[in-house]
C-alpha cells in the first residue's frame, strides 16, 4: 500500500501549483501538497511521492513553512466509551466526518484506491476517520486487499518545520512523522504500532 500525507506549504510569496482536487494550477501563497518526503538539493525542497517520484520542486528561500499532522505511538485515542463529546473532539480532528459523500468526492476515492492509497492515507486526504474510509469501500464493494481498521480515531501533533529547519537538513525528511532518515521508507509508517496502541488503550478503559 503507498503511503503518502497531505501537507500544508505556507510561502513568502504567491507559487503556481496544482490543485490536489482537479489538478488546476493556481497562483496562492498556501498550498496543499501530497508527499511522503521532502529533501533539499541545489537550494531547492523537493516533495517525493512514496515511489521517489518529484511531485514538486520549490526554491527553499521562498517556502515559509510546512505543516502536517503526526501520528505516533504516543498519539491518544478518541473511543465512544469515554468521551461524552466524542462527535465534537472526532470532528476537531476530521472535519468531514459524517458529512455526507459527495459524487467527487467518491470518484476522488476510488481513483485512490486505484493507484494502492493505504487507508491511513486515505484518511488523511478525505479528512475521515479511518473506520469512515473503510466503510466507504466496503459500501461500494472496494475493500478487497485491505483490513478493517480499529474503531476510535487517533488524535495527531501538529508539526511545523520552518524554512531555517529545511536549510539545515540534507537528508529525507518523513513528512508524517518529521524526522531525517537515511532512505525510505520511514519506520513511522509501521500501523502494527498504531494497532498494538489502540489495543492497549482499549484494554486501559475496560479495566
Amino acid at each position: 500500500m503507498i503511503n503518502e500525507t497531505r501537507v500544508s506549504v505556507a510561502f513568502k510569496q504567491p507559487v503556481e501549483l496544482p490543485d490536489i482536487h482537479d489538478g488546476q494550477k493556481f497562483l496562492s501563497t498556501k498550498h496543499w501538497i501530497i508527499a511522503a518526503y521532502c529533501q533539499q538539493l541545489d537550494g531547492k525542497t523537493l516533495f517525493l511521492s512514496a515511489a521517489g517520484e518529484i511531485v514538486a520542486a520549490i526554491p527553499t528561500d521562498i517556502i515559509e513553512s510546512i505543516k502536517f499532522q503526526r501520528l505516533s505511538n504516543k498519539s491518544s485515542i478518541i473511543t465512544t466509551k469515554n468521551n461524552r463529546d466524542y462527535i465534537q473532539k472526532v470532528k476537531a480532528v476530521k472535519k468531514a466526518q459524517w458529512s455526507r459523500w459527495s459524487k467527487e468526492e467518491d470518484i476522488e476515492l476510488m481513483m485512490r484506491v486505484d493507484m494502492g492509497y493505504s487507508i491511513q492515507t486515505l484518511s488523511t486526504l478525505h479528512n475521515r476517520s479511518e473506520w469512515a474510509i473503510w466503510s466507504r469501500l466496503v459500501y461500494w464493494g472496494i475493500e478487497k486487499g485491505y483490513e478493517a481498521p480499529e474503531r476510535g480515531v487517533r488524535v495527531p501533533e501538529h508539526m511545523e518545520l520552518q524554512s531555517d529547519d529545511l536549510g539545515k537538513e540534507t537528508g529525507l525528511i518523513c513528512l508524517n512523522c518529521g524526522l531525517s532518515i537515511a532512505e525510505p521508507p520511514c519506520n513511522c509508517w509501521n500501523k502494527s504500532i498504531y494497532t498494538r496502541n489502540y489495543k492497549l488503550e482499549r484494554f486501559k478503559n475496560d479495566i
